[in-house]
């Protein structure tokens, strides 16, 4: 689990960003803790501005969340060990099939998908495995993987990490051709 601490009256530089992808290449728990928020205004409009701004600069950081500390006066800094707990839980939980059906079910239900070249997508389903510690991997069968576009795959992403509330946690999901099983004689 990597926190990364930035101040709160900066940008994440590019430094950050670099470190920010290979931690989530990596597949590591993941948090962003804004410090120093003893010097910026207090209330939940400076926070918004400030979560607004990092996402819109660095939008791939968008699955998790802000945590507002200040070393100085000690504010939020017994939340850090807790929120590591939580984010370990999420990276190693495993997932019964009636779960990953029923996420499979409401998502599909919701979104119809057109690939690129207008090509009608039927999922097929979804499986969900998890790396040891590396947090899960959804795969979901599709007639045509290779339409796939950018926004089919953050969607999905953005989707399954909301339904299975896996803040904090990078998952992959990858897009399969369904296979048929041959019969051998």
């Amino acid at each position: 689990i990597v926190f990364l601490v930035v101040g709160a009256d900066e940008q994440l530089t590019t430094q950050d960003q670099k470190i920010a992808s290979k931690v989530i290449e990596r597949r590591k728990g993941f948090c962003v803790l804004a410090n120093k928020w003893d010097l910026i205004g207090k209330g939940d409009k400076p926070k918004e501005t400030f979560r607004k701004e990092l996402y819109a600069f660095s939008s791939f950081l968008q699955f998790s969340d802000v945590v507002f500390i200040s070393a100085k006066t000690k504010m939020a800094l017994d939340n850090i060990l807790k929120m590591a707990k939580q984010i370990m839980n999420r990276l190693v939980r495993t997932y019964e099939i009636e779960d990953l059906t029923k996420a499979y079910h409401t998502i599909s239900n919701y979104h119809h998908e057109t690939g690129n070249a207008g090509y009608h997508l039927q999922i097929k389903g979804l499986h969900a495995t998890t790396g040891k510690g590396k947090g899960p991997i959804s795969r979901i069968k599709c007639n045509k993987p290779h339409r796939i576009r950018d926004k089919n795959q953050r969607y999905w992403t953005n989707t399954l990490v909301d339904f299975f509330q896996l803040r904090h946690v990078p998952i992959k999901v990858t897009f399969e051709k369904k296979t048929r099983k041959k019969n051998t004689w």
